[in-house]
C-alpha cells in the first residue's frame, strides 16, 4: 500500500513502515509517501530523491498502467522503443498483410496515440 509500506531489498518482502524492529531508523516513515529504504544508509528514505511532485507523477503513471492492463492493453511505457517509430493504427485488426506495425515479437503493438485515444476498444470492431 502506497504510503504505508517500505520497499526494502534488505528485508526482501513487503513490510509495513511502522514495523519498528525493521525500520526504526528510516526517516519520514510515518509520512503518507512512497518509502524506499537505502540499502547502505538505513536511515535514508529515498523518497527524498523523488520529491513530492515526482512521486505524484509516478503514482499517476503506475495507476494508468494498471488501468491499461486491466483492459488487456499494453501500457504506453512498456511499448518497445523501436515500435514508437512504426505507424500507429486505429485498431490492430485494420493492418495490411505486412503486419509489422501490428505485432512485435508476437505481441500486439499499442503506440502512445492508440492508448491516449482509448486503447484497443477505440477503433471500429471487426465484423463477426
Amino acid at each position: 500500500h502506497w504510503g504505508s509500506e517500505v520497499v526494502s531489498i534488505r528485508v526482501g518482502r513487503r513490510s509495513c513502515s511502522v514495523e519498528t524492529l525493521l525500520f526504526d531508523m528510516l526517516k519520514g516513515r510515518t509520512e503518507e509517501r512512497l518509502h524506499i529504504e537505502d540499502p547502505f544508509q538505513l536511515s535514508r528514505n529515498l523518497h527524498c530523491v523523488l520529491r513530492l511532485e515526482k512521486e505524484y507523477k509516478l503514482y499517476d503513471k503506475l495507476w494508468e498502467a494498471m488501468q491499461s492492463m486491466s483492459r488487456l492493453e499494453v501500457p504506453a511505457g512498456l511499448v518497445p522503443i523501436e515500435t514508437c517509430r512504426t505507424t500507429v493504427l486505429s485498431a490492430p485488426w485494420q493492418a495490411d498483410s505486412s503486419a509489422e506495425a501490428v505485432e512485435h515479437h508476437g505481441h500486439p503493438v499499442v503506440g502512445p496515440k492508440l492508448v491516449q485515444a482509448g486503447g484497443w476498444n477505440s477503433g471500429p470492431r471487426p465484423e463477426e
